[in-house]
Formats: structure tokens, C-alpha cells, sequence
């Protein structure tokens, strides 16, 4: 399966997409986000060859359903859901919004 996570390279984000590289066994997990050299400094700091990164801007949306295309599952996080969930996005068979709140005993936060 392939998860295209968009806002990526957010603080919380990019703790639920190491949560998937850690975890799952996702065969490819895309880091998408507007900040793209942000996205390429999380896609390093997972370290995991299953991870590659994009620029995407959630305001276009036809580009960003066009790159959501061929994957299995998108996480995104609450506050972009608004923009994205309720639209035709095509076929896309899971798309789910988590909430941007981490517990505070997380002991494995990103160090950016």
C-alpha cells in the first residue's frame, strides 16, 4: 500500500508519518507539502527508503488530487480538511482527517 501524507513536514505530521514508517508496512509513504525543502529535510530525518517527498499546495486542488492519484490512503491533518474532504477527489479509497495534538509524553518528537 502507499500513504500520500499531506502536510507532511507540519511538527505533528511529520510524528504520525514516523509513527507509519516505524510501524506499518507500507511499501512506498510520500511526505507532501507546500515547504518543500522542509519536506526533503523530514524525508531525510525518517531515514527509510520507502519515503520520498513532494511539493503540493492544498489551494490547487486539481493539482493536488492528481498527485493523491495511485495511493492507497491520505492522512491529513484536521485543520486541511476543510479543503479537501466533502470535494470530489476521485477515486481515493481512504482519506481521514487525525487530530494536530500529540499526548505529551510522546518520547520520539522530531528535534527541528
Amino acid at each position: 500500500m502507499k500513504a500520500f501524507c499531506l502536510g507532511g513536514a507540519g511538527k505533528i505530521c511529520r510524528e504520525a508519518i514516523n509513527d507509519l514508517v516505524r510501524f506499518s508496512d507500507f511499501e512506498r509513504i510520500t511526505v507532501a507539502d507546500v515547504n518543500l525543502p522542509e519536506a526533503r529535510e523530514v524525508a531525510s530525518w525518517l531515514d527509510d527508503p520507502r519515503v520520498d517527498c513532494t511539493s503540493v499546495d492544498i489551494m490547487d486542488f486539481d493539482e493536488t488530487v492528481g498527485r493523491m492519484k495511485g495511493y492507497d490512503i491520505i492522512p491529513i491533518p484536521r485543520r486541511m480538511a476543510p479543503s479537501l474532504i466533502g470535494r470530489d477527489c476521485g477515486h481515493i479509497p481512504a482519506m481521514w482527517a487525525f487530530p494536530c495534538r500529540l499526548p505529551p509524553s510522546s518520547s520520539q518528537r522530531a528535534k527541528f
